[in-house]
Formats: C-alpha cells, structure tokens, sequence
C-alpha cells in the first residue's frame, strides 16, 4: 500500500501542476483529490475522523491522513531486506530494475549513502555480468 501512495502522490502532484490547480482554495483541491483516489481510497476517506466538518476539506490534512493511513509505521529493517533481496529477474530490462531499486530505496532510510547503496545493489544485482 506505501509504494502505491508514493506513486499516486507523485501523479497527484504532477496533476495538480498540469491543470494549474496549486493555486485554487484548499476545498476545490481536496475535492478534485477525493474524486480522483478511486472507490476504495473514498471509502477510507469517509472513515477519517476529522476535528471539524471545516478540516476535512482542507487539502493538507486530507493528503496526511492518507500519509499516515497508506504508510503507517515503516519497519526500515524489513524495506532493506526487501531492497537487498531484489535482483534483476530474467529478461528484466535494466531500466526497470533500476527504477524498482531507486522506489526500494526510499523506503530504507539509507541518509546520504543512499546513492552508493543502490549503485552496489545494481551491480550484485544484475543478471548480465558484461553489463
């Protein structure tokens, strides 16, 4: 569910710039947010519980709460046994395996040797050793 928020987040953000939406109020935001989660997410919406009827229109407490709702608790040591275990699988283009260990990565708090970690898993990782 986490790496599914982090992408639709990412293509909300990017949506939001596209039809120029940044700048409208937070309720018109939250609205065009909610009709785009899908059934499944809306009927999580609705289960929110929010301070006040005013709160669950704003568009910064609606993205939290789905924040905290979609990701939750990470447990870092299980993302980095997920990242470490990963290889690239028989006729896997390398872009699509290093997307997948970049989207891996976020997730294990890695800090600043982040890029360093995911170039050696790239190269344990791979399948064609001439690569």
């Amino acid at each position: 569910m986490a790496d599914n928020w982090h992408r639709f987040k990412d293509q909300w953000d990017n949506y939001e710039v596209v039809i120029e939406l940044s700048d409208a109020s937070s309720e018109k935001r939250a609205a065009v947010f909610l009709t785009s989660v899908g059934l499944e997410a809306y009927d999580v919406y609705c289960a929110m519980h929010f301070e006040s009827d005013e709160e669950c229109k704003k568009i910064e407490n609606v993205v939290a709460d789905f924040e905290a709702f979609c990701i939750g608790a990470v447990n870092v040591t299980y993302e980095r046994y997920r990242f470490n275990k990963r290889t690239q699988e028989a006729g896997e283009r390398f872009y699509v395996f290093l997307g997948e260990i970049r989207r891996l990565a976020r997730a294990c708090d890695f800090g600043t040797a982040e890029e360093s970690i995911v170039r050696d898993r790239i190269v344990v990782g791979l399948k064609d050793d001439t690569t």
